[in-house]
């Protein structure tokens, strides 16, 4: 009795830790003298430095991972991760140098000092907030045409290239129903009703549901990287 006992303990506890495991993603963590960040082959996130660098600032956003080269001097190999954002280019962030393109400040070399799990929710949440603040909320006034059309246009290749390759499926859900959150969309997911709930920039919740939600309201921008978001959701 005792030996089965504790073959269902085990089993129970394995499930438990694979369990946890499952929505939870894995993070090396690097610090040197003027940053402290999380980063994997894909994302790499920020520490908010208000907090004693304690806790990930979801308002420093979201970097995905660009690609692998040289610089001329020095001459080693360094990967670049590129901001969430709708700027081109966007702000890139290099972790084997610890720094972002910034002149005049004199970087250490980035040391490991442990690993972190950091709940997909979690990070799906900064990429919600990121997203709205830095690419969805910068529209130009429907009034002009000619810088809307700029938007769209650019915005996509923003996506395309920088964005949509480093989303899973899950993450590509998230980005393309931000744009429904923007106008006020209630959703009948309780999983995308709870995470945009929580959603806030510097403190300010911005999602604001509607109870007779028009999908025409929509900006035709918005419509169509809804449409290409759900090409790679495919």
């Amino acid at each position: 009795m005792k030996k089965i006992f504790a073959i269902v303990f085990v089993l129970f506890f394995s499930l438990c830790c694979f369990a946890e495991s499952d929505d939870k993603i894995k993070f090396t963590v690097y610090k040197n003298n003027y940053h402290k960040y999380a980063v994997n082959e894909k994302i790499l996130l920020l520490y908010d430095e208000r907090h004693w660098a304690e806790k990930i600032d979801p308002t420093e956003g979201i970097f995905f991972f660009a690609k692998d080269y040289k610089e001329d001097s020095p001459s080693e190999m360094y990967r670049e991760y590129n901001l969430l954002e709708y700027r081109n280019p966007p702000y890139a962030f290099y972790p084997d140098g610890g720094h972002g393109k910034l002149e005049d400040i004199d970087y250490t070399k980035p040391e490991i000092i442990g690993e972190v799990y950091i709940e997909e929710s979690i990070i799906n949440e900064i990429i919600a907030n990121t997203f709205y603040w830095k690419f969805i909320k910068v529209i130009p006034d429907e009034k002009d045409k000619e810088r809307r059309k700029e938007y769209c246009e650019k915005g996509k290749k923003m996506l395309r290239e920088y964005i949509l390759p480093n989303l899973n499926k899950s993450q590509l859900r998230v980005l393309r129903n931000t744009i429904y959150a923007y106008y006020g969309y209630r959703f009948a997911s309780k999983d995308l009703q709870e995470l945009f709930t929580k959603c806030a920039v510097y403190g300010i919740k911005w999602y604001q549901p509607v109870d007779n939600f028009d999908e025409s309201v929509i900006a035709e921008p918005h419509r169509e990287f809804i449409n290409l978001i759900k090409e790679y959701e495919v």
